[in-house]
């Protein structure tokens, strides 16, 4: 209650009964309309072409956080992106770039999400720079010039996307490169095939896990960990790649389980012992090798080069071509059964 006390001595008012100000209608109506739910959400979701003609406006515009949703249709543009945001397309979405340049840049930001776009035509199609927490996934990235997605000074999620046909005579599919200062990067359930080179490279990488992808008919190396990378490679499948189906080479650190690795093939380098194997190790690697299938290679199912070292666990090597594993005069293999077949 709020009645004066009877003693007629003071006490302090109860803060319920404080009067309360009085608020002119339209202000009241601007914080309602201003500070609701409802406008924060439509505030930080912008519409592309409904609310701006174009991509590159609508980035220009988004405030940190904002969501791009781009209808269906093809947007030749080439974008850049500095602040984090969401990019999203309906599934039908295609952004068609200019063979000099990025499709879409990603550069010197954190928590980009790139998803459910056809990013094709340009030098790159996501390049990702001096960058953290970026998020590419549920995209297809096709036919552009140099690499599909390239991570580099950064680290970045490439999930569940379809990597293909970048092209002749240099093009590869995923490359991630001098990531040393920045958090691991993943590379998981991607599908990367018919890329004029190597279907994912790292050099000089901190770490970078590699899992349950699906690796084939790339033209050079199916999987590459070089330049004194650190990897796990788990799960994959990488079948018909042309050199190599697993390469791991230049004193990086590796451990390689429960991959199938099918068909490789010698590609040009028909006769050495280097290519054409299903999993080469190769110039001072160090690499574990458990629960890997390696069936119908060209040459070698594993073959061991250059000052390597490799422990090896429950591996399957059967109808390789050249036999099961090839090991020169400067290598070492052992044998080790504590290993886990389980990739954690």
């Amino acid at each position: 209650m709020c009645a004066p006390s009877k003693s007629g001595r003071h006490r302090q008012t109860p803060f319920a009964c404080l009067p309360l100000p009085k608020i002119p209608f339209t202000f009241a109506l601007f914080l309602l309309l201003t500070f609701s739910p409802a406008a924060a959400q439509d505030a930080s979701v912008l519409h592309v072409p409904a609310d701006f003609p174009t991509i590159a406006a609508a980035i220009d515009a988004a405030p940190i956080g904002a969501t791009i949703e781009i209808a269906s249709g093809e947007y030749a543009e080439s974008l850049v992106i500095t602040r984090a945001l969401t990019l999203r397309g309906s599934g039908e979405t295609i952004l068609r770039g200019t063979a000099d340049t990025p499709v879409i840049s990603v550069h010197n930001t954190h928590a980009v999400v790139i998803e459910n776009l056809t990013i094709t035509g340009g030098k790159y199609g996501v390049s990702v720079l001096r960058s953290r927490r970026v998020t590419i996934q549920n995209n297809v990235i096709t036919a552009n010039r140099l690499l599909g997605v390239r991570v580099q000074l950064a680290s970045a999620y490439i999930l569940a996307n379809t990597v293909t046909y970048t092209q002749p005579p240099y093009g590869r599919g995923i490359h991630i490169l001098n990531t040393g200062a920045y958090p691991e990067s993943r590379v998981i359930g991607n599908t990367v095939s018919f890329n004029a080179l190597a279907g994912i490279t790292t050099n000089l990488v901190g770490t970078v896990y590699v899992a349950d992808n699906t690796v084939t008919n790339n033209g050079q190396r199916g999987i590459a960990i070089t330049e004194m990378s650190r990897a796990i490679v788990a799960n994959n499948h990488v079948e018909n790649n042309a050199d190599t189906g697993i390469y791991v080479s230049d004193s990086s650190t590796a451990i390689l389980c429960g991959n199938t690795v099918i068909a490789s093939q010698f590609g040009t380098w028909e006769g050495s012992r280097r290519y054409g194997n299903g999993i080469t190790i190769d110039y001072g690697a160090n690499v574990e090798l458990r629960g890997n299938t390696v069936t119908d290679s060209a040459n070698y199912g594993i073959s061991v080069l250059s000052s390597s070292f490799v422990t090896l666990n429950a591996n399957t090597l059967e109808a390789n071509s050249a036999g099961t594993i090839w090991v020169d005069d400067t290598s070492t293999t052992v044998n080790d059964a504590t290993l886990t077949e389980e990739c954690g």
